[in-house]
């Protein structure tokens, strides 16, 4: 499914998936985006919202790591963003899910396995 993709070829299907989902979506410039690979937007009833979003294209036995989900956190605030996205191909590190969860609200994380639910739930709209 995904892995077959290039790196650039993955940060735009997951942009296509945000579209469907409702926002607003920018591709950050190619090689060096410093961090962020996506821009999501969406208004809101209450507000606007700004999600940053991080693509890792890597095969199941690379996890994400810690750094990367800290250097995603370092981003919404220096943009002054809502919140962050962090999707992946593979999975995450226990100190990137731990991360993750100390951030809950502002950061989340995004496996194969959640991948493939958004892609469920997509089909299912249709």
């Amino acid at each position: 499914m995904v892995y077959s993709l290039a790196p650039r070829q993955f940060e735009e299907f997951v942009a296509e998936l945000l579209h469907q989902f409702g926002y607003k979506v920018n591709l950050g410039p190619k090689g060096s985006d410093e961090g962020v690979d996506i821009y999501a937007e969406r208004q809101g009833e209450i507000g606007d919202e700004l999600m940053l979003v991080q693509c890792k294209r890597f095969n199941k036995s690379k996890k994400v790591s810690r750094p990367i989900v800290q250097q995603l956190n370092s981003n919404i605030y220096d943009k002054k963003a809502s919140s962050g996205l962090v999707v992946t191909t593979s999975s995450f590190s226990k100190p990137a899910l731990e991360y993750i969860s100390q951030a809950k609200y502002r950061i989340r994380g995004a496996d194969h396995h959640k991948i493939k639910e958004w892609l469920t739930i997509l089909n299912k709209r249709k």
